[in-house]
């Protein structure tokens, strides 16, 4: 239709629009599908069209992103998996593009998704050349995206810490560090901590450097060095067990002098059996430096041990008693105390006997200098054991986190600042002086002592010194008086395993095993002891030693007998069986050594149980002793038989032949010898286990 003056509307046809009284193309990106309009309306999103006048809209294809009404591939590594996309996306973690960017693919080479639990993808090389590797100690790689580049910022796992490094280190106590479940310590610890993620933090009573120091209230068990901390005991009861400990430790000292000087170095049975008993609790204690979860019963023995052989430091927890120190000012508290400890003792030695000698009106003669050297050198033999121990801590030290720290100690830096003065100047004169100096200034005393008899041609008793020595080498066979310097050089290495060989881990335990039974191999052949009954104690007290020691490597399985907080049975058998065992030696040494001293007719007179027990004592020896004379033939039997019969006679000396009950006394017998002598006339008795045996009449035997 048209009008007049005016052209005529022409309807425009699809993918047209009528404007200034003519059809033109929709541009691209809009489209008309019907005729007659006077619009393009546009394209929807994702979609385009693929030229001008253009009667519809299509949609992109795989692999390509509408922009500006038109279609583009997408850029390398990106991708699109549906038509009409308007943007490329960027793959999953471990996927790449395939080169039509329609879709992800895994790559050719190796991904953190192909790691397992327990490693991380190495991607420092060419991606070619990248590589699953075990997962680092203390990280947990439980993240499956876990790289190189990112394994500073993984979880560390329960029982480690992180380093101010970002590296990480195993804590001194694997329960003080918070982490990430650590499935080698499940139920090692109570309640399962370690089953459990927790964030990275100090357990309570722990904090400071690798949750090494103890929290406020809470303190290091004496004797145990595992790095445990437990809640302290009130102050009041606190002091009192100083007290306590103190007064014991003087009575004990009374004691022991009174028994020294008893000795007066003579050659007796209860002097070698005094050493033994004493070595073997020096060294028992000694164990405890060993960083060993050790049970119950045998933290108590050591801290008992301890009290014996350091003056009963053991009992008192000095850390309790001084809240405002830190650990390392306590311990170098200590290290001066353990300094000033010989020469301390020494000078009360003086004083005590100058006291006693001027209040009985007594001569400062030889006598009273005897006394003295006897009385200080047998307090030092009591302590040098400790006194070692104490000395080696000073230089125990241990790689943390690239740095040497004080074991005592793990927030002091070892060999500098205040250490590094300590070590110097205090360290390494104890170490000269006393760890060195002691033992081998009495070995070159006994042996001067052996030279000076073998000049003047007189026994080793006769001689001056002999007193203060004689308690060394007198247990010993004369060509074995040595001895003593092998059981000291034991107590050195013992405690120097302890306090150095922490870095060791488990082979601490193992290279003293070792070095126990080349001592029980080595005691075995030589034989240095004069009496059997010392040897066999020697023998004994190292077996029980070596066997403290093998139940140890259980502890480092089963921490303090438990799994999952829970007491294992046959654990506990064990420790009881060994810790008994323990006990069992000490109350033998003790029990040898009463009876040694004359305590035996004490108690006779008083319970008397002499005969029965003596009875089952010697038939049980003699049993022993015939089967191994058996085993070395018939003469060696005679032998043994001789001596002992003449051991109830003519060398009886504590008038043990007394048998007035004997119904064949009086009978005489006659020897005539070829120069017509006259005749001899003895008496015929028998002892208390069915041995005859004659004593001639008018002797001192008779």
């Amino acid at each position: 239709m048209s009008h007049p003056g005016h052209m005529a509307e022409v309807p425009c046809s699809a993918g047209k629009f009528f404007s200034a009284f003519t059809c033109k193309d929709c541009p691209t990106g809009y489209f008309q599908s019907q005729v007659g309009n006077s619009t393009c309306p546009p394209c929807l999103a994702g979609e385009v069209t693929l030229k001008n006048g253009s009667s519809e809209c299509t949609r992109c294809e795989l692999g390509e992103f509408s922009a500006n009404g038109a279609c583009h591939g997408c850029d390398s590594g990106l991708f699109t998996d549906t038509r009409g996309s308007t943007e490329c996306r960027v793959c999953p973690s471990e996927k790449i593009a395939n080169p039509q960017s329609t879709a992800c693919e895994n790559p050719p080479w190796i991904t953190a998704a192909d790691c397992t639990v327990s490693q991380y993808l190495d991607d420092r090389k060419n991606q070619s050349e990248w590589s699953c590797e075990a997962c680092r100690e203390g990280i947990s790689c439980a993240d499956k995206h876990l790289t190189l580049s990112n394994l500073k910022s993984a979880a560390v796992l329960f029982g480690w810490a992180r380093c101010p490094s970002t590296d990480v280190e195993k804590c001194p106590f694997s329960a003080a560090c918070l982490g990430a479940s650590n499935p080698a310590l499940y139920g090692k610890y109570k309640g399962d901590p370690a089953r459990l993620n927790h964030n990275e933090s100090c357990n309570e009573a722990y904090q400071g450097f690798l949750c090494g120091a103890c929290a406020p209230g809470f303190s290091h068990i004496p004797g145990d060095l595992s790095g445990k901390c437990d809640r302290c005991p009130e102050p009041g009861a606190n002091s009192a067990v100083a007290a306590v400990g103190m007064l014991l430790a003087v009575l004990g000292i009374f004691v022991y002098i009174r028994m020294t000087l008893s000795d007066g170095g003579s050659k007796d049975t209860a002097d070698g059996i005094k050493s033994i008993g004493l070595s073997f609790v020096q060294i028992i204690s000694l164990l405890a430096t060993f960083p060993v979860p050790w049970a119950r019963m045998f933290t108590t023995l050591f801290q008992i041990g301890g009290a014996v052989t350091v003056l009963g430091q053991h009992f008192v927890n000095l850390k309790c008693m001084l809240p405002s120190y830190s650990e390392a000012e306590v311990f170098y508290s200590s290290r001066i105390a353990w300094a000033l400890l010989p020469p301390l003792l020494s000078g009360a030695c003086v004083l005590t006997w100058v006291l006693i000698h001027g209040f009985f009106g007594w001569g400062m003669g030889r006598p009273f200098r005897d006394k003295l050297r006897t009385t200080i050198a047998a307090l030092l033999y009591l302590i040098w054991a400790g006194l070692c121990s104490e000395v080696f801590a000073l230089f125990a030290c241990r790689d943390l986190c690239g740095e040497y720290r004080l074991r005592a100690d793990v927030e002091e830096l070892c060999f500098e600042g205040r250490h590094w003065n300590y070590a110097v100047f205090l360290g390494v004169p104890m170490l000269l002086v006393y760890v060195i100096g002691f033992p081998v200034g009495a070995l070159v005393a006994v042996w001067r002592l052996h030279r000076r008899a073998e000049l003047k041609n007189k026994p080793l008793d006769e001689c001056a010194g002999h007193q203060t020595w004689g308690g060394i080498y007198s247990s010993f066979r004369e060509e074995t008086w040595w001895w003593e310097g092998t059981v000291a050089a034991r107590k050195v290495v013992v405690a120097s395993i302890g306090v150095f060989g922490a870095n060791l881990g488990r082979m601490q335990v193992h290279v003293t095993l070792i070095l126990v039974f080349l001592i029980i191999l080595l005691t075995a052949m030589v034989k240095p002891y004069a009496n059997v009954m010392l040897h066999w104690l020697e023998i004994g007290s190292l077996s029980a030693l070596y066997a403290t020691l093998w139940s140890a490597s259980v502890f480092l399985t089963y921490p303090h007998c438990e799994r999952q907080g829970e007491s294992i049975a046959w654990c506990e058998f064990i420790a009881i069986l060994v810790g008994s065992t323990d006990i069992v030696v000490t109350l033998l040494v003790i029990t040898l050594f009463l009876r040694a001293k004359g305590g035996a007719k004490c108690l006779d007179a008083r319970f008397a149980v002499r005969t029965r027990a003596r009875a089952v004592s010697v038939s049980v020896g003699r049993g022993v002793t015939d089967l191994f004379d058996r085993m070395r033939g018939q003469e060696v039997v005679l032998a043994r038989r001789q001596t002992r019969i003449r051991a109830n006679t003519v060398d009886a000396t504590d008038g043990s032949v007394q048998h007035p009950d004997n119904p064949l006394e009086g009978i005489e017998m006659a020897v005539l010898d070829a120069a017509g002598a006259p005749r001899r006339k003895f008496e015929r008795h028998e002892t208390g286990d069915g041995e005859t045996f004659f004593v001639e009449e008018g002797t001192e035997e008779s």
